[in-house]
């Protein structure tokens, strides 16, 4: 028997060596059920988790396949989902799970669908998240962001150096945003006060909202974000094993890492901080998406507004590393077959790995 005949047998050894078998079907989505009324306008969107999967690409639309709610986010191996501005209410949606990979196509499941609650009443109020009621010696370069309200579809915004005045921002519509640049910096060695009124179709929030504020500090430059240089953003096929580095930052003192397995979570690393731009991970899990946000600082304080990255590692037995040696393994199969194996006729022939 030649040895093409034996090819068939290399993708089985290489399944075997990653421990799993890469499922092909799709997710079940458990809530909001199918066909489900009266959703909820703060819904969260859950489904079961399918064996091998890097990552899930989430879509909501108005119309099957639709993406005019949410766009294709990847949310890494999570099972469920927020809608960071919630849902529109008394709404027909589709919800389109897709299987991401970077070795082969990625698999679209089919649609589900839900119908959203009518909102009837306004929205509760606010609180701001950053910065912190009572906060000093904040860098007047700050943004201002608060926390999402159900059912809210926008948000006035009031911004003084008294309490209730608008000398900075007059009672402006910012929209259905979560958080806010101002033009201009704020004054040094103020006390700001800050309120932020949601609304929706019925009004603003009711009884009026109560304000916050904070105190800047002296003049002072912040540092800029950076962004990853090795592995660059959306890289697949990562090893598993990577040195991980991104751009230096002339005026940083250091910078703050979190990388997480979903945009939202902080499993692997959380808010380290670094001197270097750069650091070892040891032993990334294999065919995973992750998510990376590095935080630029200095003694002024924090980068403002730096987005988080994500990269893929490969599908394979390593390589990893090994503590005793403190070298890199890779455990992939090596295969030396002669040209032509004889095997008798009649007589059992057995195929064994170790």
């Amino acid at each position: 028997m030649r040895l093409d005949s034996f090819i068939i047998w290399f993708p089985l050894a290489l399944v075997i060596c990653m421990g799993r078998l890469y499922a092909q079907e799709c997710p079940s989505i458990q809530s909001p059920a199918d066909g489900a009324t009266g959703v909820p306008v703060d819904a969260s969107i859950s489904w079961t988790s399918v064996e091998g999967v890097p990552s899930y690409l989430i879509s909501i639309g108005t119309t099957p396949g639709g993406t005019d709610i949410i766009n294709g986010f990847n949310v890494g191996s999570a099972t469920q989902f927020s809608p960071p501005l919630g849902l529109p209410q008394n709404t027909q949606l589709y919800v389109t799970l897709t299987l991401f990979f970077f070795d082969r196509p990625n698999i679209p499941c089919p649609s589900t669908t839900f119908t959203t609650q009518e909102v009837l009443t306004p929205p509760a109020c606010t609180t701001v998240a950053t910065p912190a009621d009572g906060a000093t010696g904040v860098n007047g370069a700050t943004n201002i962001s608060w926390n999402y309200t159900p059912t809210a579809t926008g948000y006035r915004l009031h911004i003084g150096t008294t309490p209730g005045g608008g000398d900075i921002l007059n009672n402006a519509d910012v929209g259905n945003v979560l958080t806010y640049n101002p033009p201009t910096d704020f004054p040094p060695n103020s006390q700001i006060y800050v309120q932020v009124t949601p609304y929706n179709g019925n009004g603003p929030a009711i009884p009026q909202c109560n304000g916050s504020s904070f105190t800047t500090g002296d003049v002072a430059v912040l540092p800029n974000c950076t962004q990853l240089v090795s592995p660059y953003n959306g890289e697949t096929n990562v090893p598993l094993t990577p040195f991980i580095e991104w751009e230096a930052v002339p005026n940083a003192d250091g910078y703050r890492v979190t990388i997480g397995s979903s945009p939202f979570a902080s499993d692997i690393l959380d808010n380290a901080s670094f001197s270097t731009n750069a650091t070892l991970v040891i032993d990334f899990e294999p065919n995973r998406t992750f998510f990376i946000t590095i935080v630029p600082f200095n003694t002024a304080g924090e980068a403002i507004g730096c987005s988080q990255e994500q990269f893929s590692t490969l599908v394979g037995c390593g390589p990893f590393y090994d503590p005793d040696s403190g070298e890199l393994v890779s455990l992939h199969p090596e295969f030396d077959f002669p040209g032509t194996v004889g095997i008798c006729q009649d007589s059992p022939t057995v195929l064994e790995a170790s």
